[in-house]
């Protein structure tokens, strides 16, 4: 298996962190990036309920530009959320059900991984019970 080597370094030079990442570790981190806009995710969320539909749909209901959903579902597209197949001179859009479950376990099994590991941090502040 493929892995990538991630440096973070202070500026005066001394690395902070290093972790190999491994393409599993891209992919997830390229589907939260995806996610991370509400347009984006208010998108799943229609294509969800609204299976097989072409952009100029999501366009009408959206309220956005052609151009604007048209990036969006793109993003969308090269995280591997969604998936269009070209009719004529429209695109029909469906969630990739398969890709959204291998998301789905892969952030739980992150979740599962971080309470694990700190379950005794004792955080100071607001809203932090470990």
């Amino acid at each position: 298996m493929e892995t990538f080597t991630l440096s973070l370094v202070e500026p005066a030079g001394a690395a902070v962190l290093e972790a190999a990442l491994t393409a599993g570790d891209i992919r997830l981190a390229r589907m939260f990036k995806a996610l991370a806009n509400p347009v984006r995710l208010a998108i799943i969320r229609w294509l969800s309920a609204h299976p097989q539909c072409i952009t100029g749909d999501i366009v009408r209901v959206a309220g956005l530009a052609q151009s604007t959903v048209s990036q969006h579902l793109a993003v969308l597209r090269d995280a591997g959320l969604v998936c269009g197949t070209v009719d004529g001179p429209a695109t029909c859009y469906c969630v990739d059900a398969d890709a959204l479950a291998w998301f789905g376990r892969e952030a739980a099994g992150l979740v599962d991984q971080v309470r694990a590991a700190t379950a005794a941090c004792i955080c100071l502040g607001d809203g932090c019970d470990p």
